[in-house]
């Protein structure tokens, strides 16, 4: 008996895995280069439905109704003999179902539809709910195949009734989420700590399935680990479809949806389901952490390293080059706050992603080397490709905003090769430390990056046709006391002289940028 496998994605290739560990002959269908799982445990691994081999058994783990159409209709469809049984592990809605098994009847195939319910890791763990629509002597014949990924199989009804039964608790999912995303924000807006209220809800009559997943989740500014906004979309419009098609109203349903939509709108399509309080901490301006988190660039670290009291400032900080903090945003790991090139910050402030942007300090690009051997003046672009000519080795970075400015100004010049054949080139990082590691005989990098080395010579700016003037501005997502404050003595008069020292020009009020 072989059983052939199409959608071997997050929550396929588990499920695809038990069944070879169970014994069972399993052709799977992968697209890409990820089959070797499936060899190890001992499966065959094809790339077309059409190389299957009229398998006995078909289970389907796909995105939508079209999709499994395609594959079981469509030009490279897979061969079916009479008898067989395609089991769908996909959910879309009862319709679909109903006329995908009439097809297939047409050919004495039958069909269950077979929605899942459960993330990744009870998929992992073999411990998915499954809920079958078909014939009650279908479903027992493929009931042991189903005991291999599932502790909870359940038997609905006829055709379709799987779909709905799925449908229904997921639209439960949703608007469980959508009210947290609403109440949690408030919570702290009148002054509860986060944490205690996470631990209220999870552990009394507000308890949800979402809560107990989503709540740790928000709480650490993690938004990334759940299925997409923008995938799991077609509950809803199958909720209002629902709701059109029986003339019932759902008014819990549809604010649930809007909830939903908003947070589409905003730009939160690719994140989970808990990025639908993002919305709602933008709107009351708060954010449901259980500590602060602090991104900031490389240029202001020595700043923030001097003025921040860790006792009471975030419980992260996460220095990096402002490129891999964008990366971390896009990701839908989210600061609280997030100190980074103003350029940065512009965008996020028009994607929505943060509550307000605030310019705080000019810098400028500069070379340093060891204080017995300093690079002199460049008062023209002549005196510093001399130097660079001459100097025995260097290193920068590509990663940041004056690595980048830079690899640009030698390429300009013409230069590029022949500095980069000498050249130290760091992903990402403090590129003086290769000069007091004695790697290199010089560093460029924003003067305020290379004045945190000790034992450096003070850095000499490039030339002015060469220059680049960096702005640096805070992002802040939410206001809170402990980012208020940063924000407050970066701001205030009395941090000029340290914002000097380390080679940063503050901004004044009035300036415009």
């Amino acid at each position: 008996m072989t059983i052939g496998f199409i959608g071997a994605g997050t929550m396929g290739m588990p499920i695809a895995l038990h069944l070879l560990r169970a014994g069972y002959s399993v052709d799977v269908i992968i697209r890409n280069d990820d089959g070797a799982d499936v060899v190890a445990a001992g499966g065959r691994v094809f790339t077309s439905p059409s190389d299957l081999d009229r398998p006995v058994f078909l289970f389907l783990c796909l995105p939508n109704a079209e999709t499994v159409e395609q594959v079981l209709f469509g030009p490279h469809a897979v061969q079916l003999a009479a008898g067989a049984v395609v089991i769908d592990l996909t959910t879309h809605d009862r319709a679909s179902a109903k006329r995908i098994a009439e097809r297939l009847a047409e050919s004495s195939v039958d069909f269950i539809d077979a929605p899942i319910s459960g993330m990744q890791q009870r998929a992992q763990q073999g411990t998915l709910t499954v809920m079958c629509g078909g014939g009650p002597d279908k479903f027992r014949q493929v009931k042991p195949l189903f005991d291999c990924f599932a502790t909870s199989v359940l038997w609905m009804g006829d055709v379709g009734s799987g779909q709905t039964a799925k449908l229904i608790n997921q639209l439960l999912f949703d608007v469980n989420m959508a009210a947290l995303a609403e109440l949690l924000p408030a919570a702290v807006r009148l002054g509860l700590d986060p944490v205690l209220v996470a631990e209220v809800v999870n552990g009394g009559t507000g308890r949800s399935y979402a809560s107990e997943f989503f709540l740790p989740r928000i709480l650490q500014g993690q938004f990334s680990n759940g299925y997409p906004l923008a995938k799991a979309y077609k509950d809803l419009k199958a909720g209002a479809a629902l709701s059109a098609d029986l003339a019932l109203p759902m008014p819990v349903l549809a604010a649930a949806t809007a909830t939903y939509q908003t947070a589409l709108a905003q730009g939160h399509g690719d994140l989970d389901k808990g990025s639908m309080i993002l919305p709602f901490e933008g709107l009351s301006g708060v954010v449901f952490r259980a500590r602060h988190r602090l991104f900031c660039t490389l240029a202001l670290r020595g700043v923030v390293e001097e003025i921040w009291d860790d006792a009471s400032g975030p419980g992260e900080i996460i220095f990096e080059p402002t490129v891999l903090l964008l990366q971390r945003i896009a990701a839908g790991d989210l600061p609280t706050l997030a100190l980074l090139t103003d350029e940065a910050a512009q965008g996020l402030e028009l994607d929505g992603k943060i509550l307000s942007r605030h310019p705080l300090v000019l810098s400028r690009i500069g070379i340093a080397a060891t204080q017995d051997n300093p690079p002199p003046a460049f008062a023209t672009t002549d005196d510093l490709v001399r130097y660079l000519r001459e100097v025995p080795s260097l290193c920068y970075s590509k990663s940041g905003a004056s690595g980048i400015h830079f690899s640009a100004v030698l390429e300009r010049l013409g230069i590029a090769a022949e500095i980069d054949a000498k050249a130290v080139v760091i992903p990402q990082g403090l590129t003086g430390r290769m000069v007091a590691e004695g790697k290199a005989a010089c560093a460029i990098q924003q003067i305020s990056e290379l004045a945190q080395i000790q034992g450096l010579s003070a850095a000499s700016p490039l030339p002015e046709e060469t220059q680049r003037t960096e702005i640096f501005s805070a992002a802040l997502h939410a206001n809170s006391p402990t980012t208020d404050a940063l924000l407050a003595r970066l701001l205030h008069a009395d941090t000029r002289p340290l914002l000097a020292a380390h080679g940063l020009m503050p901004i004044e009020r009035n300036t415009a940028v």
